[in-house]
């Protein structure tokens, strides 16, 4: 149950932001600092799988994937499944503290099977992961330079 705002439901109901209650939602999971260390991993470009990991936890922490998204109209359409962070966190935990700290030595294919054979996944579900983990860092390079991506 919700506190009851009524310019809120009537943002919702617009298809319309409501950021407030995101922002909400985040102060009781995300602290302060917590948010800065990863920040300056992010632009270091040393955010590795225990990283992640925890960002993870924290977003179910907030509820389910799609009521966050429900409070953000671009992404209330998004196709992004609880399910899917499931996954990705038992796939990590099926890697090595190596492996989690250093993620450019799961190019190597052997170790990708090793991981996707003992966190019960599949391999296909394993480099989506590694697929998506790149594109994030990009990301955060290219923010990191001032420019802007897509």
């Amino acid at each position: 149950l919700e506190v009851f705002h009524p310019d809120r439901v009537a943002r919702r109901i617009l298809g319309m932001a409501d950021v407030v209650s995101l922002v909400e939602r985040a102060e009781k999971v995300f602290s302060e600092e917590e948010a800065r260390k990863i920040s300056k991993k992010l632009h270091r470009q040393q955010f590795d799988f225990n990283d992640l990991k925890k960002q993870i936890d924290q977003l179910k922490n907030m509820g389910t994937i799609q009521s966050i998204m429900k409070l953000i109209p671009e992404m209330n359409h998004a196709e992004i499944d609880d399910r899917q962070f499931d996954s990705w966190r038992v796939v990590i935990d099926s890697m090595t503290p190596y492996e989690r700290e250093n993620p450019d030595v799961l190019r190597n294919y052997k170790r990708q099977v090793r991981i996707a054979g003992g966190s019960g996944t599949s391999l296909t579900i394993l480099k989506k992961m590694l697929k998506k983990f790149e594109e994030m860092r990009k990301k955060a390079k290219h923010i990191r330079k001032g420019g802007f991506y897509d």
